[in-house]
């Protein structure tokens, strides 16, 4: 049985993949998405129990994108992901609070022991 659906936004085809692939090993069922367009599309057709968005994306970068996910779920955990950490965590730190939701700052690359046990903890509550 899979544990529940999670939304990838990143629009880096093979960090995309490999984060796709790593959710279907661990038993979540993915879905993905390369814009933040596809990304709210998918949101308004399929039940989510996660995001895992990327911080840089095209057309929009990814706080701007949580903002619109809120309008849609205000209760969907969020994590966010950047290979600037240092500048993006800060900047995350900041908006966390008024995005609400924002659950895990994950750091490319992202180390997928930590991810599986990120989305164990948060997936067994908002399920």
């Amino acid at each position: 049985m899979k544990k529940g659906n999670i939304l990838v936004v990143e629009d880096q085809k093979y960090v995309r993949a490999l984060l796709v692939d790593a959710l279907s090993f661990f038993g979540y069922s993915p879905l993905e998405a390369k814009t933040p367009y596809e990304a709210l599309q998918m949101l308004r057709k399929n039940r989510v129990d996660l995001s895992i968005v990327d911080y840089c994306l095209p057309g929009m970068d990814g706080l701007e994108l949580i903002e619109e996910i809120r309008k849609i779920n205000s209760k969907i955990p969020i994590f966010i992901t950047s290979g600037f950490s240092d500048i993006v965590s800060k900047r995350v730190e900041k908006s966390a609070k008024s995005l609400g939701g924002i659950i895990h700052f994950l750091e490319k690359p992202i180390d997928l022991d930590n991810l599986k046990n990120c989305l164990d903890k948060v997936i067994s509550y908002a399920v």
